[in-house]
């Protein structure tokens, strides 16, 4: 693996270096694995927040990967960076539906942008019992991505081996 490779873990909502999607990544990509600290309440400084990180390792391969809320996240800087690896783990389509329902006030929903879904190389890991995110909105939403895969899991997901492999096969081919 080349040392310029850099992952970016993006988590959820309430998530943080506790999240067990990045503790597996961690645990096997140590080094590689990258995480930003963000507002999940009033998005307004997330958008610079992002970007700053995209400046800082631009020059490096970067995969990122978004849990739920930070799925928003990872598809709004694959999209506003044009970075080609995104993997997205029942990602968030709307913050003002999905995180709106927890008591976050309208005037801090109000200062989400809108993103695209142009796909590229996403992937995108849909859990069949979720009931948090509506998985066949996702699923719509996008409908051309590289492959969209089924997880037999709630929400919170429990084992994450699927994204371990997942990150290995990118690193693998390219």
């Amino acid at each position: 693996m080349s040392n310029d490779v850099k992952i970016l873990y993006i988590y959820g909502w309430g998530g943080g270096d506790h999240s067990k999607g990045l503790i597996a990544v961690r645990n096997e990509f140590k080094d590689l694995i990258h995480t930003i600290s963000y507002n999940q309440i009033d998005p307004s400084e997330n958008y610079e927040l992002m970007k700053a990180w995209f400046e800082q390792h631009r020059l490096s391969k970067i995969i990122l990967i978004g849990n739920s809320l930070g799925g928003y996240w990872a598809n709004w800087m694959a999209e506003n960076f044009d970075i080609p690896d995104c993997i997205l783990v029942n990602p968030c389509i709307s913050p003002m539906y999905s995180i709106g329902k927890y008591g976050v006030p309208e005037a801090d929903l109000l200062n989400y942008k809108p993103t695209t879904y142009h796909n590229k190389r996403k992937w995108i890991f849909l859990s069949r019992l979720d009931m948090v995110i509506d998985p066949m909105v996702s699923c719509k939403v996008f409908d051309d991505c590289q492959g969209t895969i089924w997880l037999d899991e709630e929400h919170a997901i429990q084992d994450y081996d699927f994204l371990v492999d997942k990150i290995t096969s990118i690193l693998q081919h390219d």
